[in-house]
């Protein structure tokens, strides 16, 4: 009798503690999400471009908020995009966004990721 009282308990137990624990892994994900950014730096090379579209990358990027063209270099077709305020921590994420952006612009490009960096963002809303 004691046996199944212990069974029904814990029947009953299990059950809630798992989903207080998922409940709980999700209220911590999404505070992560909502408190933390990050910020990095992604080296491209740009492959098979024309000036004209080189000039555009530099332009699309010079005129973004999150994104800031850091360096760019026609002859090695080398450009060098740093990111602000970003939701992404892992470095593919952040490769394949920027790398999204350029293929936006235009399609046709080549673009390989020669180098990622990043890092949680430092920047504080206290003077």
């Amino acid at each position: 009798m004691k046996s199944m009282k212990i069974i029904f308990l814990l029947s009953v137990l299990i059950p809630f503690s798992f989903f207080a624990q998922v409940n709980k892994i999700q209220n911590n994900a999404q505070n992560v999400t909502q408190n933390e950014s990050y910020e990095g730096i992604v080296v491209l090379q740009l492959s098979d471009v024309s000036n004209e579209t080189f000039n555009k990358v530099e332009r699309y990027f010079l005129s973004k908020r999150n994104a800031n063209l850091e360096y760019s270099c026609m002859k090695s077709s080398i450009v060098v995009i740093k990111f602000y305020n970003n939701n992404f921590s892992s470095k593919a994420d952040n490769a394949m966004q920027i790398k999204n952006q350029i293929l936006s612009i235009d399609n046709k490009i080549k673009v390989d990721v020669v180098f990622v960096d990043v890092y949680q963002s430092t920047a504080s809303s206290k003077c």
